[in-house]
């Protein structure tokens, strides 16, 4: 009995540090959504100021906008894809297990003799 405790405990303090988890990727979805409205209203801006065509104004520092346009390049095709490619392999190992985990509670619970439980996850 207290093993099966223990379990729930820590599987309710695992539930909340995914709605963490869930809240922190969800801040950064809305952080690179703010982040592709800035970038499209640069690019109208600098369309239409006349740079596509050629004509840059002389107060713009070019040298500085290069660095950066290249620093903010690297930082969105490379380290953001790369470690969001790794969340995803993780999310998608952590949905393996608890389908696992699912078939061995399942299994448990038979060999217990215990009721299933109803939608709320408590017992019926």
């Amino acid at each position: 009995l207290g093993s099966l405790q223990g379990l729930g405990i820590s599987t309710q303090e695992l539930a909340s540090l995914q709605g963490v988890i869930v809240r922190r990727l969800e801040e950064q979805v809305a952080t690179l959504t703010r982040q592709a409205g800035t970038l499209a209203s640069m690019r109208v801006s600098f369309e239409r100021a006349g740079h596509v065509a050629g004509i840059v104004s002389p107060d713009i520092r070019l040298g500085r906008a290069g660095e950066k346009l290249s620093r903010l390049q690297e930082n969105m095709q490379y380290s953001l894809n790369e470690s969001f490619n790794e969340i995803d392999i993780r999310l998608e190992d952590g949905a393996a297990m608890l389908a696992r985990n699912s078939e061995l509670m399942t299994s448990l619970r038979n060999d217990l003799g215990c009721k299933p439980p109803n939608r709320e996850g408590t017992k019926t």
